[in-house]
């Protein structure tokens, strides 16, 4: 049997299932198979959890950093591993509202939160930029794929959809709800969310937990140490989230913000 049909049959046998569960240490976290656009991908995070090669530092930090209890935004939830992870984490008294544009991912997370029996997670379709109105949503290769970006220039094959966007501060006020960490994700997008949510990030207490995405933010005239100092600014002490011998801060190590860093997609918190 050649590698294509072995592929293609295990994908097979996965969609009949309906879903891959992933068994760590901490929790079980089972994602669709069923109408998932990439069989391949939910496979390949269901692997990597299980051997902790899936984000593994932040996913810790998660724990460290986060309480039982908190409001938490999630900016960009993409198909839900994190919406399902700390939601169940938080409950029963605390919340998750999420954030997610792309229609086939938001399709994903919604099912998957169902799937986990989640209950305290509300995922509104929206963008999240520095102001209210419609921006352009392109993916770097299908929408459902963690790429999507409203950055314009990161549609590789074309494929773009107008999406709404909203501000943080204006969620904020319109959920009437202060979020207690704001976990970020969104491909580039990471200067204009922080733009947009000055007053809801600013307030004492609030935790930041940013990817972020050097080489986007560059197609922007910006680069990581934009973001740096506008969480300074907020007066904000930023620790770096990555264990990785390449980088020049250790796991945790306090950054400065001011010091250049250009590296490929990293994590920090903003407390």
């Amino acid at each position: 049997m050649s590698r294509n049909l072995r592929v293609w049959a295990k994908h097979e046998i996965a969609r009949k299932k309906g879903y891959a569960t992933a068994k760590t240490g901490r929790f079980d976290l089972s994602l669709d198979t069923s109408y998932t656009p990439d069989v391949g991908q939910v496979l390949n995070i269901r692997k990597r959890l299980e051997c902790e090669t899936w984000e593994k530092d932040f996913i810790d930090a998660c724990f460290q950093y986060i309480g039982p209890s908190e409001t938490i935004f999630e900016v960009g939830t993409w198909i839900g591993p994190y919406s399902v992870i700390l939601s169940k984490y938080v409950a029963p008294q605390g919340r998750l509202i999420g954030f997610e544009p792309d229609p086939a991912a938001f399709r994903q997370c919604i099912i998957n939160l169902n799937i986990n029996a989640v209950s305290n997670a509300f995922i509104l379709p929206l963008a999240i930029s520095d102001k209210v109105g419609t921006v352009e949503l392109a993916t770097n290769r299908i929408f459902g794929n963690s790429g999507s970006s409203i950055i314009s220039g990161n549609s590789f094959g074309g494929n773009s959809i107008k999406v709404p966007a909203v501000s943080l501060d204006e969620i904020a006020k319109t959920l009437s709800l202060e979020p207690t960490t704001i976990k970020m994700d969104i491909e580039g997008a990471e200067d204009l969310a922080l733009q947009g949510g000055l007053q809801t990030a600013g307030k004492a207490g609030v935790k930041i937990m940013v990817e972020v995405h050097s080489e986007l933010l560059k197609l922007q005239g910006k680069n990581a140490n934009t973001v740096l100092k506008r969480l300074a600014d907020l007066g904000k002490t930023i620790y770096f989230l990555e264990n990785d011998a390449r980088y020049p801060y250790k796991l945790r190590e306090q950054m400065d913000p001011s010091r250049p860093i250009d590296l490929p997609p990293f994590r920090v918190i903003a407390i």
